[in-house]
C-alpha cells in the first residue's frame, strides 16, 4: 500500500485529539462548541438556498 502523507497527518492529528479528550466524544464536541462561541465573529454563516428541480422528460 502506498503511504499518503496527507492521510498520515490527518491520522496523527486524530490520535492526538483522541488522547487530549481521553477518547470521550462528548468532551470533544463540547470543546468544539466552546471554540465556536469564542470565535463566532470569524465563522461564516450563509442562508440555505433552494435547489432547482430538474425537469423529468
Amino acid at each position: 500500500m502506498i503511504k499518503d502523507p496527507i492521510v498520515e497527518e490527518v491520522r496523527k492529528v486524530r490520535h492526538q485529539t483522541e488522547r487530549e479528550f481521553g477518547n470521550d466524544v462528548k468532551k470533544h464536541i463540547e470543546h468544539i462548541y466552546r471554540e465556536q462561541r469564542k470565535h463566532s465573529k470569524k465563522l461564516v454563516s450563509r442562508q440555505p438556498r433552494m435547489l432547482k428541480r430538474k425537469k423529468v422528460a
